[in-house]
């Protein structure tokens, strides 16, 4: 009988019923019950420090593009929030905690302070007409 989930949800059980005081299976029966190798069961062991730290980047990640999404109120889509991160200065989610609140954040894009406009697009928006 073989259960029918993720490798990840097995390792966790084996890993449970491992530790257990009253335990009398070895990893190999628990190995070979749950349908996984016990190369793979000792891999995931190995790299739970790398699972732990990848799962800590990509929710700072998250919280930065939520924070993007909902920036002046309104929901944004993928081109919004991609501009949001632009105008965010360098290194502004690794040192988060040291922003002062009421830091200002530049308004024009990168690299483009103080330049002027092409010809004919003093007055442009971001959208773009046409008839």
């Amino acid at each position: 009988m073989l259960i029918q989930s993720k490798p990840s949800a097995k390792y966790e059980i084996i890993k449970a019923m491992s530790e257990r005081d009253n335990n009398l299976l070895n990893i190999q029966w628990l190995c070979a019950i749950a349908g996984v190798s016990r190369s793979g069961y000792y891999y995931w062991l190995s790299t739970e420090k790398d699972r732990n730290e990848r799962d800590k980047q990509d929710r700072s990640d998250f919280d930065l593009i939520l924070e993007a999404f909902r920036y002046r109120g309104y929901n944004k889509g993928a081109r919004g929030i991609h501009m949001r991160l632009l105008l965010l200065p360098a290194g502004y989610h690794e040192h988060e905690e040291n922003l002062a609140a009421d830091e200002e954040i530049p308004s024009d894009l990168p690299g483009q302070e103080g330049k002027p406009l092409p010809r004919g697009h003093e007055g442009c928006t971001g959208i773009t007409y046409i008839p």
